[in-house]
C-alpha cells in the first residue's frame, strides 16, 4: 500500500472515530438530537471516503461516482442539520434537500449525459462550499449565540469559502497536465490536496462541535 493511500485512509478512519463518540454521547443524553445527527453525519463521511478508495472505476456505470457523491452529500447535509438544530434555527430540512439534489442531479448529469470529470470535481465542491455557506448565513440567525457558536460560525463560513480557490488552484495545475481522468484521480494533485483538506476540516469541525 502506497503512503498516499495510507494518508488518505486516515480520513475515514476519523469519521469512523468521531461516529462512535458521538453516538456514545447520544446514548448517555439521548433528549439532544444533534449529536445522533452528527454521528451519522461522521459515518457518512467516513464511508464516503471509503467508497471513493474501494469501489473501482465503471465507465458508464458510475458506483463509485454516484455512492460516494450521495454519502458526501449525506454528511454535510446531517452536519448542517444538527449544527442548526443546536442553536436553535428550525425550517432548515427542505434548504438542505433542494440544495443537494441539486448538487447531485448536476453529478449525475455530467456522468450519464455529458461525461466530464471536471465538472463534477466542480459542482461537488463549489456545492458542499454553498451548503456550508448557507448554513453559515443561517447560524447568523440564532437567538442568544454562545461564544462557541461564533467560532463554530465563523469556522464554518471560512471552510465553505475555501472551496473555491483550493478547487480552481489545484484543478488549473492538473487539468493542463492532463491528470484528472478516472484512472488517474487518485494521484492527482487535487484528490492529494482535497485529502489533506478534509483531514483539517473534519477534525476542527467535529472538535468544535463536540466543544460547543
Amino acid at each position: 500500500m502506497t503512503p498516499l493511500r495510507l494518508f488518505t485512509l486516515l480520513n475515514p478512519a476519523i469519521g469512523i472515530v468521531f461516529a462512535t463518540v458521538f453516538l456514545v454521547l447520544w446514548l448517555n443524553q439521548r433528549n439532544r438530537p444533534p449529536i445522533l445527527l452528527m454521528s451519522g453525519a461522521s459515518a457518512a463521511f467516513a464511508l464516503g471516503v471509503l467508497a471513493q478508495i474501494i469501489i473501482p472505476p465503471m465507465p458508464k456505470i458510475g458506483l463509485n461516482t454516484m455512492v460516494s457523491a450521495v454519502l458526501y452529500q449525506t454528511a454535510i447535509g446531517l452536519f448542517v442539520e444538527a449544527m442548526l438544530i443546536r442553536v436553535g434555527v428550525a425550517g432548515n430540512r427542505r434548504w438542505i434537500l433542494a440544495i443537494s439534489f441539486a448538487i447531485l442531479g448536476g453529478i449525475a448529469y455530467f456522468f450519464y449525459v455529458q461525461e466530464s470529470l471536471s465538472t463534477r470535481i466542480y459542482v461537488q465542491n463549489l456545492g458542499a462550499g454553498a451548503m456550508l455557506c448557507f448554513a453559515a448565513l443561517r447560524l447568523r440567525t440564532a437567538t442568544n449565540p454562545k461564544p462557541i457558536d461564533r467560532v463554530l460560525f465563523w469556522l464554518v463560513l471560512l471552510t465553505g469559502l475555501h472551496f473555491l480557490p483550493r478547487t480552481v488552484l489545484t484543478m488549473l495545475v492538473d487539468v493542463p497536465a492532463g491528470m484528472i481522468t478516472p484512472e488517474n484521480f487518485s494521484r492527482s494533485l487535487f484528490f492529494s490536496m482535497l485529502s489533506f483538506a478534509l483531514i483539517i476540516l473534519a477534525l476542527l469541525l467535529c472538535l468544535t462541535f463536540l466543544l460547543a
